[in-house]
């Protein structure tokens, strides 16, 4: 289940990591309404607490880490006609390429037997299909979330938590 936050936080959150990376989003104005960094974010969240661990998932994995771990968040380059594709619910590729410009971060939490990926973005959900999946996105994060386990540390996919971040404690040492 992707983390659902207020408003009024995430703004918060987005002004102190763009404010972490150089120039802070004003709300009033729209100055330095610019994204994030992908990894900021994660970095950040962390932070608060709000995630255990992330790490990169290879496009091969992606199915399996959203069983396992809930959900997967993807990184990516959307083409400039997306925004008119909201209305049908799918994003696929049609005419327009990948734009490294248009950066946008969604929540994959579902998939179905031809490979499409239901992700949650801008209040909504729109499934992602095999040759969009393939076409624009450029980074996969699993996110180990308190969210997603149960009162004794396992997930319904029946991974223990206490064992993971051991491992990656291991890892990262």
């Amino acid at each position: 289940h992707p983390i659902v936050t207020p408003t009024p936080d995430v703004d918060k959150w987005y002004i102190d990591v763009t404010r972490s990376e150089g120039a802070a989003y004003d709300p009033e104005t729209g100055q330095n309404d610019n994204g994030c960094d992908f990894l900021d974010v994660l970095k950040y969240e962390r932070k608060l607490g709000n995630i255990g661990a992330f790490g990169t998932v290879g496009a091969s994995r992606l199915k399996d880490a959203i069983w396992l771990f809930g959900g997967v968040c993807l990184g990516m380059s959307l083409p400039d006609d997306w925004e008119d594709q909201m209305a049908s619910g799918v994003w696929d590729i049609l005419d327009a390429e990948p734009n490294r410009n248009n950066g946008h971060e969604v929540y994959a939490m579902a998939y179905d037997r031809l490979g499409n990926v239901i992700v949650s973005t801008w209040g909504q959900y729109m499934t992602l299909t095999p040759k969009a999946l393939d076409g624009i996105v450029d980074d996969r994060m699993v996110i180990v979330s308190p969210d997603w386990l149960r009162p004794d540390g396992t997930a319904p996919s029946c991974f223990n938590q206490a064992d993971l971040l051991a491992a990656v404690k291991r890892v990262a040492a």
